[in-house]
């Protein structure tokens, strides 16, 4: 009789069957963000929208995508960690936008086309360099539009460089240092030796993600400036970054208008782009 084999026997194999997977699928990640990061990729990924595009670079070597006739009002989305040129495709499939907008849709530090590909985690520093790109891709005053980790950078900007922000909407962002969420596996796979492995855009939002508490610290005067017209949008089972940020940054910014999503959760901006297109043009009016 065949004597059946060790648990240990098992347990190794399961492992080893779990590494496989999880490496398959890091380096399916990797291919898919190289392919979209670059020029064919790009196109590609808006190739169904049906307005006038192009792909630039500032000079500090930002990539970005503009949609739409730029005569008029820009419309500028921020996108969060990870993320890049596909987070705002849904709403870019929202036609009414074009009556009033064009899109300026930038791929943040470490993320997508921008080079060089390494990611800077200090929110004030990425709002500095928002406000050089707005300066060369628009000539009039933007409406800025945040998301995750995007919209505590997009309140920065309306707080550095209020003559180019004509509007702001702070959407699921994370803005109180003392509430953020970092699970575990952030600080294991800190180490340098983990990025040889991981896909470069996971790579950037985790270094992002455990340096943001001493970066919001460091950007809240900038939050305190803000005299725009502002917009919080914060869905109430947001599960990776908690609700009571709306609150935070309402007490911040006297102005502002909260919008509570009642039962949504994190990627709003993808679920109701219908939504957040009427919001866009009902306030711009």
């Amino acid at each position: 009789m065949q004597r059946p084999q060790p648990i240990r026997k098992y347990l190794i194999r399961t492992l080893l069957l779990l590494g496989a997977l999880l490496l398959g699928l890091g380096l399916f990640i990797e291919a898919a963000d190289r392919y979209l990061s670059s020029q064919r990729g790009a196109e590609w990924l808006y190739e169904d929208i049906g307005q006038p595009k192009s792909i630039n670079y500032s000079e500090s070597g930002l990539r970005y995508l503009t949609v739409g006739d730029t005569s008029l009002q820009p419309l500028l989305l921020l996108h969060g960690a990870p993320g890049g040129l596909f987070d705002w495709l849904p709403l870019a499939g929202q036609d009414s936008l074009y009556r009033q907008f064009y899109l300026i849709i930038p791929e943040r530090r470490g993320y997508g086309g921008t080079r060089p590909r390494q990611p800077e985690p200090d929110v004030a520093a990425q709002a500095s360099e928002m406000a050089l790109l707005l300066s060369d891709a628009a000539n009039k005053p933007a409406t800025v539009a945040g998301h995750s980790y995007g919209a505590p950078i997009a309140a920065a900007l309306a707080g550095l460089s209020p003559g180019q922000v004509r509007q702001l909407y702070a959407i699921s962002g994370q803005y109180d240092p003392s509430s953020e969420v970092t699970f575990s596996i952030s600080y294991w796979v800190a180490h340098p030796f983990f990025s040889y492995f991981m896909p470069s855009m996971l790579w950037s939002a985790n270094t992002e993600k455990l340096e943001h508490p001493d970066a919001l610290v460091r950007a809240e005067p900038l939050f305190q400036s803000i005299k725009c017209p502002t917009y919080i949008i914060h869905g109430d089972e947001d599960a990776l970054v908690p609700y009571s940020n709306a609150a935070y940054l309402a007490e911040r910014v006297p102005q502002a208008e909260v919008f509570t999503l009642k039962g949504e959760s994190h990627p709003v901006h993808v679920q109701m782009p219908a939504f957040f297109a009427r919001l866009f043009l009902r306030k711009a009016q």
